[in-house]
């Protein structure tokens, strides 16, 4: 099972319970590579969508502020993934939120309203790109 530390793909996994063998062949379904596409950064309340993007294309989406008010702002059209509000001991609080949306082309050079802070916000847009469209 194992030559000098390493596994080979379709190997079966030994556990205590038994084997768990990966799925592969014909009658698999496909795995879609993705592969890192590019990325956008702001310091204010919007984002743009970088013009490089296709119909298909996902993006993730970290909005961060400090301010001693954090009101959440969820981006149009986003599907919020996790969001994080600490206080901290001097009254400044953080939020952060996380969002993916799976991308069209009309959202080329879009502007994306994130949160907003008298304090510089912190966005970060990631864009992956599949092998094939992405669809779920």
């Amino acid at each position: 099972m194992f030559d000098q530390g390493q596994f080979y793909p379709g190997q079966p996994i030994q556990f205590m319970e038994g084997l768990l063998t990966p799925v592969m062949g014909s009658g698999a379904a496909s795995v879609n590579p993705v592969s890192f596409l590019t990325s956008a950064v702001s310091t204010v309340a919007t984002i743009t969508v970088p013009g490089t993007i296709l119909a298909g294309d996902i993006a993730f989406l970290v909005d961060a502020i400090v301010d001693s008010t954090l009101t959440p702002v969820y981006p149009a059209g986003w599907t919020t993934i996790d969001e994080v509000a600490v206080t901290g001991a001097g009254g400044s609080s953080t939020r952060m939120i996380c969002s993916y949306k799976i991308l069209v082309s009309g959202d080329a050079g879009a502007t994306v309203t994130g949160m907003a802070s008298p304090n510089p916000a912190r966005k970060s847009m990631l864009v992956f790109r599949g092998s094939a469209p992405i669809t779920a």
